[in-house]
């Protein structure tokens, strides 16, 4: 049975990210460690993302923070035309980190799903809004000076996402928070 041209695209990358992943931890023998500046440089930009309205990149500049707390160093590396993400977890932390930038990405998503809808339905405002409450949020998650519990935390994103349903069904989207 002969191949398809997909099957072989796939079979050609997978050996390309399994020569990169060998190369990488052949020529890398031990983890490199993250410095503050890492962190600064991380935050940072998932905050210029969200000013920018550049969800996406806000997202992978968080979970790179998230995983740079935890002692995860993430590398990008070319094999074979074929880019690898190798995410070096041999100096991660038991048990990880947990901190804020899980529940700053499951907020950004909700931001990106309501402004998704103010989309559809021709809610150009709407989206502005949704826009800058993503601002707001992130500035205000980003300066706070206290550490929070992960409980604390989760009551904190429910509140924000309940505003954010508020604002949604005040610019005319009807049931945007439905709660099973």
């Amino acid at each position: 049975m002969s191949k398809t041209p997909l099957h072989e695209k796939f079979e050609s990358d997978k050996t390309a990210t399994i020569a990169g992943a060998q190369e990488f931890l052949q020529s890398n023998s031990e983890s490199q460690a993250i410095t503050k500046e890492d962190l600064a440089k991380h935050r940072s930009n998932a905050v210029k993302f969200v000013l920018d309205r550049k969800f996406t990149e806000a997202l992978k500049s968080l979970e790179r923070l998230r995983d740079a707390k935890t002692g995860i160093v993430i590398h990008e590396v070319i094999q074979d035309d074929v880019p690898i993400v190798v995410r070096d977890a041999r100096g991660a932390l038991t048990p990880p980190t947990l901190e804020t930038e899980a529940f700053e990405m499951q907020y950004l998503n909700a931001i990106r799903a309501g402004i998704d809808i103010a989309t559809i339905e021709g809610k150009p405002e709407l989206k502005e809004a949704l826009e800058q409450k993503a601002s707001d949020f992130i500035l205000k998650i980003s300066t706070q000076d206290t550490v929070k519990s992960q409980k604390e935390l989760a009551g904190f994103l429910n509140k924000e996402i309940e505003i954010l349903s508020t604002l949604i069904e005040d610019k005319g989207i009807p049931d945007a928070y439905i709660v099973n």
